[in-house]
């Protein structure tokens, strides 16, 4: 036959787990495309678990690793519905057909909490957010994608820092935020960065009760000093496809052990997470560069020495969240599309907001959702 999944030869439907085959119907053609393939006598197709068939099957008819349901008005990938309990995704398949009743409704705003997915009122907030700063109509914002409208509706929680009052309308500090990320970003995760560069910086730099200049000047002046600091906590390893997070760890853990350093994905979160949980107060020179070097080594001098606690499989199914903690310490990675392992954040587990739940649930390799015993 012309389908098999790790060796084994696939002819039928029913030779796919029950939520393999939910998933396969939500694909746009991935029914008929199986039966096509089955019968094809010029084509083989091997894959190594029913995860990598299922995003090479929405990829390949697609070209996009993300599917979209019409009725729920969700962009998600198909391996991260595989890390879903077989009763939710009955229950999303459900919902997506059609079916619908308070119940339902409640039992989707949970599964979306849990599994940290963002509906479609969620991407819409991203618009508004960006209306509601007075940065629209900028260039940059011109053609948001899924991983930029999630970057920018993640904004919605940055917290503000102590001294301004909390507030449901947009702040002049948030605004000022804005305004200056827009200067310094050539790109939306880039403006996602310096937004929040900017907000820290009021914090960490003692500038909440000065003026909009004096804050501004500030934060410019600790960026320029930065920057450069920064070029060398770029370096991050690679892997191929989804991998399963034992083998994120083995990734990192060799790479640590060549004596390289892990890094972040680009200069503005490397910048942003300095500002955010180093000992970092606007110094500048030696000072400002043995503080960088202090906070970059204790990092990877914390991921080797801690074993990693929880993955996730994001939303877009190509990309996943991994946590390193200790009792009062904790490190995210995170796998990017590209296969690249890079340093997300590091700091005191204090200074970070929650988790929501995830609901442990096994799944195939390369697919896991769920807490990891030490």
């Amino acid at each position: 036959m012309s389908i098999t999944l790790a060796g084994k030869s696939v002819p039928q439907l029913d030779g796919l787990s029950p939520s393999a085959r939910l998933i396969l119907a939500l694909i746009d053609g991935g029914l008929e495309w199986f039966a096509w393939a089955n019968h094809s006598s010029s084509f083989r197709y091997d894959f190594r678990d029913e995860t990598t068939l299922l995003t090479e099957v929405q990829s390949g008819l697609h070209a996009s690793s993300l599917m979209f349901l019409p009725t729920l008005g969700l962009l998600i990938g198909p391996a991260k519905l595989m890390t879903l309990s077989l009763p939710d995704l009955r229950l999303l398949a459900k919902a997506e057909v059609g079916e619908h009743s308070d119940v339902i409704a409640a039992q989707l705003r949970r599964i979306y909490a849990e599994q940290q997915i963002a509906t479609r009122e969620d991407l819409r907030a991203a618009d508004e957010l960006l209306e509601d700063l007075g940065v629209a109509e900028a260039g940059v914002f011109r053609a948001l994608g899924f991983e930029e409208r999630l970057a920018v509706q993640e904004l919605l929680y940055v917290s503000a820092p102590d001294g301004v009052p909390p507030s449901a309308a947009v702040s002049d500090l948030q605004r000022e935020a804005a305004q200056f990320a827009l200067e310094q970003c050539r790109t939306v995760l880039e403006f996602a960065d310096y937004y929040r560069f900017y907000i820290e910086s009021t914090a960490n730099l003692s500038t909440v009760q000065s003026d909009p200049e004096q804050r501004g000047a500030r934060a410019r002046e600790a960026l320029a000093t930065l920057l450069p600091l920064s070029f060398g906590a770029l370096d991050c390893p690679r892997v191929v496809g989804l991998p399963a997070p034992g083998e994120v760890a083995r990734a990192v853990n060799d790479w640590l052990g060549q004596g390289r350093q892990l890094g972040f994905a680009r200069l503005s979160e490397a910048v942003l997470q300095i500002m955010a949980s180093s000992a970092f107060k606007g110094e500048t020179g030696d000072a400002a560069q043995s503080i960088v070097s202090r906070y970059l080594q204790a990092a990877q001098s914390f991921i080797a020495k801690n074993p990693l606690r929880r993955s996730m499989i994001r939303q877009d199914g190509v990309s996943g969240q991994y946590t390193f903690e200790s009792e009062s310490l904790r490190a995210e990675l995170l796998l990017q599309p590209s296969g690249v392992i890079s340093l997300h954040a590091f700091g005191a587990r204090a200074k970070r907001q929650p988790e929501r739940a995830v609901q442990p649930n096994p799944a195939p390799s390369g697919a896991s959702s769920t807490e990891i015993q030490p």
